[in-house]
């Protein structure tokens, strides 16, 4: 499977495999999930990407590329390959956030956030993040305000609000014919055993009021 000439090969296998040993050691340190599970998701994991790289064409691919590419490249699976098995998809920020398979949600309950501008009529838009800034991944975006709304501590709602603020102006922008004043969030809890007729709590947690924002 490797090159004729293979000692360069083998020394990027050796990387490789040094790299791997890496993400093991911060996935244990970063995740509560008994080790067991871990090292043999990663064993599997390893093994496929080993067997992988080990092709011919790969490794002489992946030995072409100029140094600063390899290190690229290996910085990126650095962060991917512990976000996967510590199951932390936002250790691969900068980068796109990725996990290979859902948790399992235990709790009877499912907790929404719901966002709601107000106009100066008094009526309600619903607002969507992910419309309002398009260019960034709805999911990270929509889980860090949900993050940041949870939060008691002083410096995660001044976050929040300066977040909030950002989504009104930009949704101003956007709809200056009929611009919103305020912004609401609501915090829900659905009873998912009850989804027949699901009894909804709500409640509003926090507002911002545009108006009032600082240039």
């Amino acid at each position: 499977m490797l090159p004729a000439d293979n000692t360069s090969a083998k020394g990027l296998i050796r990387i490789v495999s040094a790299l791997a040993l890496a993400i093991l050691s911060a996935a244990l340190i970063l995740t509560p999930a008994p080790a067991e599970k871990l090292f043999l998701e990663w064993f599997l994991f390893f093994s496929l990407l080993l067997l992988f790289i080990a092709l011919g064409p790969v490794n002489s691919w992946i030995l072409a590329l100029p140094l600063p590419y390899k290190m690229f490249l290996a910085v990126l699976l650095f962060f991917a390959g512990t976000s996967q098995l510590a199951q932390r998809p936002e250790l691969t920020f900068p980068f796109v956030p990725w996990t290979m398979y859902d948790t399992l949600e235990t709790s009877p309950e499912a907790e929404v956030y719901v966002y709601l501008g107000v106009q100066k009529s008094g009526s309600y838009v619903l607002l969507n993040p992910g419309h309002v800034f398009p260019s960034l991944a709805q999911s990270r975006l929509m889980t860090g305000l949900q993050t940041l709304a949870s939060s008691t501590r002083k410096k995660d709602l001044i976050a929040l609000r300066s977040a909030l603020l950002a989504l009104g102006q930009e949704y101003n922008r956007q709809k200056p014919v009929s611009p919103i004043d305020i912004i609401v969030v609501i915090r829900g809890h659905i009873n998912i055993k009850t989804l027949v007729s699901p009894k909804i709590q709500r409640k509003i947690i926090f507002t911002v009021d545009l108006k009032k924002a600082v240039p």
